[in-house]
């Protein structure tokens, strides 16, 4: 039995200040749903290859209630929104908007 060989696609970096993009393929979106800001990892495979790979949000998680982008972890200990462990400061238990308000 052959195994099957993944379709392959070239595609451009392009490079914008501090940002490195990477444009893909239409063929490839066509197959997937990808929202602004979504999250994806990105690893080098065993062949040297990259790959990608979409992380979808469990629908069941509280999603922070600052940036509404990762999983809430804490709650703040002054207006009492979750927030995900980068929009919350651990020392004074505040979210990242109590936080600019002090």
């Amino acid at each position: 039995m052959t195994e099957k060989q993944p379709n392959k696609y070239q595609t451009r970096v392009t490079r914008k200040g501090d940002h490195t993009r990477v444009n893909i393929p239409n063929e490839i979106l066509a197959q997937v749903t990808l929202a602004d800001k979504e999250m994806l990892k990105i690893y080098i495979n065993e062949r040297g290859n990259i790959e990608l790979e979409v992380k979808k949000k469990d629908p069941n998680a509280v999603m922070c209630m600052i940036c509404n982008n990762l999983p809430a972890k804490r709650k703040c200990i002054n207006c009492g929104r979750m927030a995900c462990s980068n929009c919350y400061w651990e020392l004074g238990g505040l979210c990242r908007k109590c936080t600019k308000m002090k």
